[in-house]
């Protein structure tokens, strides 16, 4: 056998390897307003995993009427926690994006087509947060917080550029609906005030997140956050 014949082969037994280590796994949320129960909007994830780790998701919303209004995507590759990622809404122009470089981080940030885009390139704190990667911090850390422990983490906040530190833990266990609720607020007493908290509920026996109850990245014509509840399908 030609040597170049055999290095086509080596390419496309690696090449059937890499796809077949590769799985796709979609999930939809349903977006309700959290005082009138209205339907806003549905967001779609299209995760990709490899070797069982979450490396992309590409997450589309779409209005009521099924149209999309908004996309983000969300790189994993670098770093599960801290991720790269970028929210553009097509509609009003809202963009948030932030790209990691060595320990900085480059944070882009509108409400709205009117309002101009900023630009800040900030400190990246060891162990902090970036959007969805809360997600993977869940996973990493559920049995610290099923144990009842209160994690401290700065957060990401796109609209300021900048990170606050926020507390993770859990706050109710109810065995008969199947469920661990987990509360994220801010850890400063002060900005408690001024912020609300989210809450999140997952599978009693795994960080499978089903619901959430608080300020969504998505934002009216206004630029001002949905206070939502959004509700995924549990398998």
């Amino acid at each position: 056998m030609k040597l170049k014949n055999l290095a086509g082969i080596v390419i496309v037994l690696c090449s059937s390897q890499l796809y077949a280590d590769e799985k796709i796994r979609e999930r939809v949320g349903v977006a309700k307003d959290s005082k009138t129960g209205e339907m806003l909007y549905t967001e779609s994830h299209l995760e990709t995993y490899r070797y069982g780790n979450i490396i992309k998701d590409e997450v589309s919303y779409r209005d009521p009427d099924n149209n999309i209004i908004a996309s983000k995507e969300v790189d994993y590759t670098v770093h599960s926690i801290m991720p790269d990622f970028k929210l553009v809404n097509h509609k009003t122009g809202h963009l948030e994006q932030a790209t990691k470089s060595t320990k900085e981080l480059t944070v882009k940030f509108t409400r709205n087509d009117s309002a101009e885009i900023t630009q800040k390139t900030i400190e990246l704190p060891e162990q902090a947060i970036i959007d969805a990667g809360f997600d993977q911090f869940v996973i990493k850390h559920w049995n610290e917080l099923i144990e009842g422990r209160k994690l401290v983490r700065k957060m990401l906040i796109p609209s300021m550029q900048t990170f606050i530190e926020f507390r993770i833990y859990q706050f109710e266990v109810d065995r008969q609906k199947n469920e661990r609720t987990l509360i994220v607020e801010p850890n400063s007493f002060l900005v408690r005030f001024v912020a609300d908290e989210l809450k999140l509920k997952y599978d009693f026996d795994k960080p499978r997140l089903y619901s959430f109850e608080g300020i969504s990245n998505m934002r009216d014509s206004s630029g001002e956050n949905y206070k939502v509840i959004i509700t995924f399908e549990r398998e």
